[in-house]
């Protein structure tokens, strides 16, 4: 019998059972690929590691490698970025706080990232939505960064409507969204110095690596779960590999 794909409950915020999806997938990649989380997710801070940076990002994406062994990239062009680039913060700052101007930086960077992306990739999942229209989910991340604002909902809700989406069942799942709080992801400082690293969106603060295959699973160290969907998600996962 081949696995099911562990997916958050489409209508419950916790990942609380096995739901199949239309995907082919190896079996036995797909079982790899889960002890493989599983372990960095397990793995605890070590002062020996050598982290070079850390990218924050969703159990959407967490999913995908499962099927593909590596974390994805973004679906979208952003700036001067095509899809394929996946962002990260350096592990270039001492100290708690970073020289002005910047305004994210290291895994507090990263953190903030994660959970954004998180909570839009959440929204766009249960809608059906795709996740390479970069004006959708724009919109999307504006509803969740001011929600409440009704100048951002007035604008946002006429190109929504236009697309045929109920605005209020956008702002319910927005709402909900807010349980989400991602995955940090801790970077190979040793793989990132094979890789072609270039600057962000802003000079100093983020870098970019161009995996359009994705970043491999042996290139991360450690996994964060930021909230408690993300942390039940990685224990149900856990279950299914102890029950091979």
């Amino acid at each position: 019998m081949n696995p099911k794909m562990p997916n958050p409950d489409r209508l419950n915020i916790e990942p609380t059972s096995f739901l199949p999806r239309d995907i082919p997938f190896s079996p036995e990649d797909f079982v790899e690929n889960a002890r493989k989380l599983v372990e960095l997710f397990e793995r605890g801070p070590d002062p020996t590691d050598r982290i070079g940076g850390w990218h924050g990002t969703s159990l959407e994406a967490i999913e995908r490698s499962l099927i593909h062994g590596a974390v994805p990239g973004s679906a979208i062009q952003h700036l001067d970025a095509s899809a394929g680039h996946l962002f990260f913060f350096p592990n270039s700052f001492q100290g708690d706080s970073p020289p002005a101007p910047y305004e994210y930086f290291g895994r507090s960077g990263a953190e903030h990232y994660a959970k954004t992306n998180a909570q839009t990739a959440f929204v766009l999942h249960i809608l059906g939505l795709e996740f390479g229209d970069a004006r959708l989910q724009d919109d999307i991340r504006s509803l969740i960064l001011e929600y409440g604002d009704e100048d951002t909902l007035a604008e946002v809700s006429n190109r929504l409507m236009r697309r045929g989406l109920n605005i209020h069942e956008v702002q319910v799942l927005v709402k909900q969204s807010f349980a989400r709080k991602g995955v940090v992801i801790s970077l190979s400082a040793e793989a990132l110095e094979q890789m072609n690293v270039s600057d962000g969106d802003v000079p100093g603060e983020d870098r970019k690596l161009f995996v359009p295959e994705g970043l491999p699973l042996s290139a991360l160290v450690r996994l964060e779960a930021l909230g408690a969907a993300e942390s039940r998600y990685f224990e149900i996962l856990r279950g299914l590999v102890s029950a091979r």
